[in-house]
């Protein structure tokens, strides 16, 4: 499952991975990033990956994933929560193949990755 939420009075979407993912639950990660941009703000994502099953994301779901490139456009940080060296893994090579700052940190470091977000 794909939860998404804005946390209140500030422009950081939070993106909780539990497990797979279906292309509904990509579209509410969209309206939450179009309601920042409607404002004026900048995207900041906390990207927090308590469990992934790669298996199971539908081929929908995957390609739209492919396809989120214009999501992050507009946005300039992105914090990773997880506890796996190849989730970890995965922000180093977003940060090397776009413009997004990217920081890692372990799941108990959650108001670390807020923090890192707001300044």
């Amino acid at each position: 499952m794909l939860n998404t939420e804005t946390m209140p009075e500030t422009s950081i979407i939070v993106a909780t991975i539990d497990g797979t993912y279906t292309s509904a639950q990509i579209s509410i990660f969209r309206e939450h990033v179009a309601r920042i941009l409607a404002t004026g703000g900048t995207p900041r994502f906390l990207m927090a990956f308590e469990l992934l099953d790669l298996d199971k994301v539908s081929a929908r779901a995957a390609w739209e994933d492919l396809n989120a490139g214009e999501l992050f456009a507009r946005a300039d940080k992105m914090a990773v929560l997880a506890d796996r060296d190849w989730i970890a893994n995965l922000g180093d090579l977003i940060a090397a193949v776009s413009h997004l700052q990217v920081q890692t940190f372990d799941v108990g470091h959650r108001d670390e990755a807020v923090a890192w977000l707001s300044s």
